[in-house]
């Protein structure tokens, strides 16, 4: 799978729609999905700007007087949330459409996955966001957001920590534990954590 991190979605597109969001409970879901686009085929990120500029506005005013944040604008909120809601959405589409060092992609089954949100997909999309965050220039606001964004979500928007934490976890075990679990008969969490202890 690492060979082929330069691949990227071919399907990204910035939607307009009205934001419905009320509270901040599972924002992640309104602020992007990775949406199925065909049988068998990649599936779309689709990132919401309006809730996304929504979002950012709120979270700059009530930051803003934090100076050691060093928030400039709300627009400069909204640039950083753009790259979390994108990091987000392409850890799905990573965990779904990357080809792995078999050329295998995960299967229709991806999609059927339930409960939505679900643990083991979600805390695959969380893991490979906290990477992208930790690994950017300005990780230390990125990371305070992202933490932000956590305050109130659902179980699995937390469960990279379970997958984090797992005394097996390298990214060289993520990765492997990913191409196992894509083949397995059971594709759950629990099943993804017991793979991934076997290495």
């Amino acid at each position: 799978m690492i060979e082929n991190s330069y691949i990227t979605p071919s399907k990204v597109e910035i939607s307009n729609d009205p934001c419905t969001f009320i509270s901040c409970e599972n924002i992640l879901d309104v602020l992007g999905v990775y949406q199925k686009d065909g049988i068998e085929s990649e599936g779309k990120i689709i990132l919401y700007k309006t809730c996304i500029d929504r979002y950012a506005n709120d979270f700059y005013n009530y930051h803003a007087n934090n100076t050691s944040l060093g928030l400039i604008s709300a627009d400069d909120c909204s640039d950083m949330l753009y790259k979390i809601v994108f990091w987000h959405e392409m850890g799905h589409w990573i965990t779904h459409w990357m080809l792995d060092s078999d050329e295998f992609r995960w299967d229709d089954r991806f999609w059927r996955l339930t409960p939505n949100p679900n643990d083991l997909l979600e805390g695959l999309a969380q893991v490979i966001t906290y990477h992208f965050i930790i690994n950017d220039s300005d990780y230390l606001r990125l990371k305070f957001m992202f933490e932000n964004l956590l305050v109130g979500q659902s179980d699995p928007y937390h469960k990279h920590i379970d997958i984090m934490k797992h005394p097996n976890f390298s990214w060289k075990n993520f990765f492997k534990t990913l191409e196992q679990i894509r083949q397995d008969t059971t594709q759950d969490l629990a099943t993804y954590l017991r793979l991934l202890g076997a290495l």
